[in-house]
C-alpha cells in the first residue's frame, strides 16, 4: 500500500514539474487513499498543498491541512515532527490564501519542529515571511537571516522552487532586493538544468517581479513573457494570471499603454476564474502606472483607489507601501489637495517599519505638498538620500523629474536642467518612454531662454495632458549606422556604440536580425504579441517602429507587408551569412578561402547573445554557429594543405572552443599538435577530451583511446 502510495506521489510530482496541476492533484487524490501509515499521508498532503498553489484552490487544501495537523499533535505519539511539515506547508499556502491565520500557523509550526533541525530551519524561514508579511520587520529580519542556508539545505527541484518563492518574498519584503534577485537568476538557471519545465514559469515569474524593483525591466519583460508562454502551454492558470500581472506592470512603465490593458484585462478575468485575488491590487497598479505615465492624473487616481480598496482588508506587508506616493501624486497633480494630504498623512502614520524606498516615495510626494519653498527643496534632497540607499534607478529619475520641475516652475530653470537631465537619460536607460518623454519636454522649455514651465498649475494638469501628447520626440540620430549581432546587440553610429535594450523596439530588432534582415507584419507581430489580434498588432507595430527610430535612428524600414533594414545600415550577420554561403558553396574555388576568413572575423560571439530565452534567437544563434563551425573546418584543410601547422592549430582551437562537447574536434586538434610538436597541450587537449566525454556519460571513441594511448607513449 505505502509502495503504491509513494509511487504515485512521484508521479504526481512528475506531473507538476511538466506542468499538469489538475493530474497531480488527481494522483494525490488517489494516493491519500492508499497512503498506510501517518508519514505517508502526510508526504500526500504536503505535496498536495504545494499542487494548490498551480489549481487554484488554496482554502479548501489549507482547512484540511490544518484539521490533520491538530489530529497527528493531538492524538498520535509520533505526530509531532509530521505535524510540523503539515504545517510549515500549510503557512505557505496560507501567505498565497491571503489567510489572516499565516502568523499563527507559522508560529505553531515553528513551535512543534523543534526537535528536527531540517524542518526546524525551514519553518523558522517561513515565520520569518510571516512575520513580514504581518508588518513586523524586525522579527522577520531576524528569521530571514538564514534564508540562503536554508535552501541550501537542498531537496527536489520542486521542494526548494516552494521555499525559494518565500525567501524571495521575505527579501523583497525588507528591501533586499538585490540578494532576491540573485537568487532568482541563480534558481532559474538551476531549474533549467534540471529539466523541470513545470516549475520554470513560477521561478520566472520571480524572476520578473523582483527585476521591478530593480528596474532591470529588460530582464522583467524577458522573463514574463516566457514564463506567460509555458504557463498557458501547460494550463497553469494562476502562474498565467502572475505573468501577465508582470508584463501589465512592466508594460505600463514602458509606455505600451493598449498591450498593458490588455495583459491586465486578461489578468482581471483569471483572477475570476481561479479565485486568486493576491495579484488584483498589482492590476489595478499597473493599471494606475499607465495613467499616471501619460499624464492623466484623474484616471490615475481612481485606479490608485482600485488598489488602496483591495489592500485595505488585509494585513500591510513590509515593503509595499511605495504605491501610495503614486496615488498621492495623481490626486495632487489633480487637483484633490485635501485628499492628497489626507493620504499622506495616512502614509506617513505607517512609515516607521518600512525601508529607504517607501521613505523615498513618501518623502517626494511630501515635497510636491509642501507650502514653504524651502521645506519642499530639503525634502527633496532626503528623498534623494534615500535613494542612494534602494535599488531602483526608475524610482530615482522620478524624483529628480519632480524636482526638476518644481525648480522650472519657480523660474530656476539652470538647476531644473540639471535633474531633468538626469531623469531624462535614467528614464531612457530602463526603457520609461513616457517618463522620459516627459522629463525631455520638460528640459527643452528649461533651455529656452526666460523658461518657465511648460504647463498651468496642477489644479488644470489634466487639461495640458493632450498637449504633452502631442510632443515631438528627439531628431533620429544623424549619421550612417551599423548593427554589430554578435555578442550583445549594438548600434555603432559615427563610433558610438548603443547597446540594444530588450524592451518591445529592441525585441523587434532581435527578431529582424535572427529572421535575417526580412520579415512579414503579420509575422513579427505575431511573435512580439501573441496574443493579439492581427489588426491591433499592426496597430502596434507602427507605434514601436517610431519608438524605434526615436532611440536608435533609421535603421529599419517598411516595405509594403514587409519590416526590412534600412539600405544602409550593415548587419554583421548578414555579412558574415553571405560570405558563409559563398565560402561553403564554393569550396575549392580561390575566393572560398578568402570569403571564409572574412566571416570567421566577424565572429565576434555566440549571435544575440543578451537574447538567452526567445526560440527563434536561439534557433538563428545554432544555424549560425554551425555554419561558423562549418567555415572552420574549410580552414583548417587549407591551412594543412599549405603546410601552415600554426594556421590549423588556431581554427581547431576555435572549433573546440564554439563546441566544446565534440569528440572529433578534439581529436583533431590533439593530432595536430602532436604534428606541431607540441607534446604538453596534445596531453591537456586530450584531458579535456576524456572530461567532455564523461560529462556526456559516454565511453571514449577508439580514435580518441588511440590519441590518449599516442600522447601517453610519448611522455614515456
Amino acid at each position: 500500500m505505502a509502495a503504491t502510495s509513494a509511487a504515485l506521489c512521484a508521479a504526481a510530482e512528475s506531473a507538476l514539474l511538466s506542468g499538469d496541476g489538475t493530474r497531480a492533484a488527481g494522483l494525490l487524490a488517489e494516493a491519500l487513499e492508499l497512503a498506510g501509515d501517518a508519514a505517508a499521508r502526510v508526504d500526500v498532503l504536503c505535496l498536495r498543498a504545494r499542487v494548490a498553489v498551480h489549481t487554484g484552490d488554496g482554502p479548501a487544501t489549507l482547512a484540511g491541512l490544518r484539521a490533520e495537523a491538530d489530529r497527528l499533535a493531538d492524538t498520535d505519539p509520533d505526530g509531532t515532527v509530521l505535524a510540523a511539515r503539515l504545517l510549515l506547508d500549510a503557512a505557505i499556502l496560507a501567505l498565497y490564501c491571503r489567510d489572516p491565520q499565516t502568523l499563527q500557523i507559522a508560529q505553531r509550526a515553528h513551535e512543534l519542529a523543534q526537535t528536527d533541525p531540517v524542518i526546524r530551519a525551514r519553518a523558522a524561514t517561513v515565520l520569518g515571511i510571516a512575520y513580514n508579511y504581518t508588518g513586523q520587520p524586525a522579527l522577520g529580519r531576524r528569521y530571514l537571516q538564514r534564508s540562503a542556508d536554508v535552501i541550501r539545505l537542498g531537496g527536489s527541484p520542486h521542494e526548494v522552487v516552494h521555499l525559494l518563492q518565500h525567501v524571495v518574498v521575505g527579501l523583497a519584503g525588507l528591501e533586499n532586493y538585490a540578494d532576491a534577485l540573485a537568487l532568482c537568476r541563480q534558481y532559474t538557471a538551476a531549474v533549467r538544468g534540471v529539466g523541470a519545465s513545470g516549475l520554470l514559469p513560477l521561478v520566472l515569474c520571480l524572476l520578473a517581479n523582483t527585476a521591478y524593483f530593480t528596474a532591470d525591466f529588460d530582464v522583467m519583460e524577458m522573463a514574463g513573457t516566457e514564463a506567460l508562454a509555458l504557463a498557458r502551454s501547460q494550463h497553469q492558470q494562476p502562474l498565467e494570471l502572475y505573468a501577465r500581472v508582470c508584463l501589465g506592470l512592466v508594460l505600463a512603465v514602458r509606455g505600451e499603454a493598449d498591450a498593458a490593458r490588455e495583459h491586465v484585462g486578461q489578468a482581471l478575468e483569471l483572477i475570476d476564474a481561479t479565485g486568486v485575488y493576491t495579484f488584483s491590487s498589482t492590476a489595478y497598479l499597473a493599471l494606475g502606472l499607465v495613467e499616471l505615465g501619460a499624464g492623466s492624473w484623474r484616471a490615475a487616481a481612481e485606479f490608485f483607489a482600485r488598489v488602496r480598496a483591495e489592500l485595505d482588508n488585509l494585513p500591510t506587508v513590509s515593503g509595499t507601501l511605495h504605491w501610495r506616493g503614486d496615488e498621492i501624486e495623481a490626486l495632487w497633480r489633480s487637483g484633490a489637495h485635501d485628499e492628497a494630504r489626507a493620504a499622506h498623512a495616512a502614509m506617513l502614520d505607517g512609515l516607521d517599519r518600512e525601508g529607504p524606498w517607501e521613505h523615498a516615495a513618501a518623502t517626494r510626494v511630501g515635497a510636491l505638498l509642501a507650502d514653504d519653498d524651502a521645506r519642499a527643496e530639503t525634502l527633496f534632497a532626503e528623498a534623494m538620500s534615500f535613494h542612494d540607499r534602494s535599488t531602483s534607478a526608475f524610482e530615482r529619475a522620478r524624483t529628480q523629474l519632480c524636482w526638476g520641475e518644481w525648480l522650472l516652475e519657480r523660474q530656476r530653470a539652470v538647476q531644473a536642467a540639471s535633474h531633468l537631465t538626469a531623469a531624462r537619460d535614467a528614464f531612457g536607460t530602463v526603457g520609461a518612454e513616457p517618463w522620459r518623454a516627459r522629463a525631455a519636454a520638460l528640459l527643452a522649455a528649461a533651455l529656452e531662454p526666460g523658461a518657465a514651465a511648460p504647463m498651468p498649475e496642477h489644479v488644470q494638469a489634466d487639461e495640458h495632458v493632450q498637449a504633452d501628447e502631442h510632443v515631438q520626440p528627439d531628431e533620429p540620430v544623424p549619421g550612417t549606422a551599423a548593427l554589430r549581432a554578435f555578442g550583445p546587440l549594438t548600434v555603432v553610429r559615427d563610433g558610438v556604440e548603443t547597446r540594444v535594450a530588450m524592451d518591445t523596439p529592441g525585441r523587434m530588432l532581435h527578431l529582424l536580425v535572427a529572421a535575417g534582415g526580412s520579415v512579414h507584419i503579420e509575422q513579427l507581430a505575431d511573435a512580439l504579441w501573441p496574443d493579439t489580434p492581427p489588426p491591433r498588432g499592426s496597430t502596434r507595430l507602427r507605434t514601436v517602429m517610431s519608438r524605434l527610430r526615436t532611440r536608435y535612428g533609421p535603421l529599419v524600414r517598411r516595405d509594403g507587408a514587409v519590416v526590412t533594414f534600412a539600405e544602409d545600415v550593415a548587419v554583421d550577420a548578414q555579412r558574415f551569412t553571405e560570405l558563409a554561403r559563398a565560402a561553403l558553396s564554393h569550396r575549392g574555388d580561390p575566393d572560398s578561402v578568402r570569403s571564409a576568413r572574412e566571416a570567421v572575423a566577424l565572429y565576434a560571439g555566440e549571435l544575440l547573445a543578451s537574447d538567452r530565452y526567445s526560440e527563434w534567437a536561439a534557433a538563428a544563434r545554432e544555424r549560425t554557429r554551425l555554419r561558423y563551425l562549418g567555415l572552420l573546418e574549410l580552414l583548417i584543410d587549407d591551412a594543412v594543405e599549405r603546410d601552415d601547422l600554426a594556421g590549423a592549430v588556431k581554427y581547431a582551437r576555435d572549433c573546440v572552443d564554439a563546441d566544446p562537447l565534440d569528440e572529433a574536434g578534439y581529436v583533431r586538434l590533439g593530432r595536430l599538435l602532436i604534428d606541431a610538436g607540441r607534446m604538453a597541450q596534445a596531453r591537456e587537449t586530450v584531458t579535456r577530451a576524456m572530461a567532455a566525454v564523461a560529462e556526456l556519460g559516454l565511453a571514449p571513441s577508439a580514435a580518441l583511446v588511440a590519441l590518449d594511448q599516442l600522447v601517453r607513449s610519448a611522455a614515456s
